[in-house]
C-alpha cells in the first residue's frame, strides 16, 4: 500500500490509493530523499474509513515505515483507538498529536485524495509515531 509515485502520473497515484483504501481502508505515502534515505511516510484513509486520526512517521526508511504503519493500521482495523488524549505509547513507539497548522502542508496527498473525489474535507487529524532512537 505505499503510494510511491516512481513515475506514475497523479491520476495512477489517485486510482492506486483509491483501490488500497476500498480494499483495506488505508493507504500510505512515503517521501524520501532517496535510496537507503529516512523519509516520512503518512497514512490516508483511516479518518474516512475508520474515524481514527491519521498516522505520521518519520525519520526511518521506506520498508520500516511500512512495517509500522501496518501494524498500527491492522490495530486499528481491529477496533483499537489509538487515540487517548494527547500522547499514548503503543508497544515500542508514543503516538503523540500533530498540531493542526502542520497538517495540510504536510498530508498533501491526503488532502488531493479527498479533493479529487469531490468530497467534504473533513476535519484533518493526525498522530505523529514516535519511534525510539535505536531505531534510527
Amino acid at each position: 500500500m505505499c503510494d510511491i509515485c516512481d513515475g506514475a502520473t497523479w491520476g495512477e497515484v489517485l486510482l492506486r490509493t483509491h483501490l488500497a483504501i476500498a480494499e483495506v481502508g488505508w493507504s500510505y505515502t512515503a517521501v524520501t530523499g532517496g535510496p537507503g534515505a529516512s523519509c516520512w511516510t503518512y497514512t490516508v484513509g483511516l479518518t474516512s474509513t475508520f474515524d481514527h486520526p491519521e498516522l505520521v512517521v518519520t525519520g526511518v526508511t521506506p520498508d520500516v515505515a511500512a512495517r509500522l504503519l501496518e501494524a498500527l493500521c491492522l490495530r486499528i482495523k481491529d477496533g483499537d483507538r489509538l487515540v487517548d488524549g494527547a500522547e499514548r505509547t503503543v508497544g515500542a513507539v508514543r503516538l503523540v498529536e500533530v498540531h493542526p497548522a502542520q497538517l495540510e502542508p504536510t498530508l498533501a496527498d491526503w488532502v488531493r485524495y479527498y479533493g479529487a473525489l469531490g468530497e467534504p474535507l473533513t476535519t484533518l487529524r493526525a498522530l505523529q509515531v514516535v519511534v525510539p532512537r535505536a531505531w534510527f
